[in-house]
């Protein structure tokens, strides 16, 4: 019951999220494409709940994941639909913002999730050793 709302809460998580970059990018050109990292996370939550329902590797991989990925984008989003410190005011082409975000989320994503995997390993080779 615990993982289908773990499930149903980042469902509304990544719709919010979608709904910020949607606001947030004033010609809406690829927003498909910053919604890609929270999907991506979606799906690799779903087959986490699926098939590795138990292991600290894999969630902390998740969680590794999604802190940098979702932080990064969300906080770029965020400052762009607010207007911090002039940065859509400002902007000459912010189509280049948005269509390079969801790379440097996607590589920051992918460096949590290895050092989460990793902190996971050890976790469960400590856990093993007791």
């Amino acid at each position: 019951m615990r993982l289908r709302v773990a499930l149903i809460g980042f469902s509304v998580v990544v719709a919010g999220f979608a709904w910020l970059a949607a606001t947030a990018n004033p010609t809406g050109r690829y927003v498909g494409n910053n919604v890609a990292p929270a999907a991506a996370a979606w799906v690799l939550l779903v087959w986490i709940l699926m098939r590795q329902p138990v292991s600290p590797r894999w969630w902390l991989g998740w969680v590794g994941f999604l802190v940098p990925a979702l932080g990064l984008s969300g906080y770029v989003h965020l400052a762009f639909l607010n207007d911090w410190r002039g940065i859509a005011s400002g902007a000459v082409t912010p189509e280049l913002l948005f269509f390079f975000l969801p790379i440097y989320a996607a590589v920051a994503g992918g460096i949590g999730f290895a050092i989460g995997w990793i902190v996971g390993r050890a976790l469960a080779e400590h856990r093993r050793v007791r």
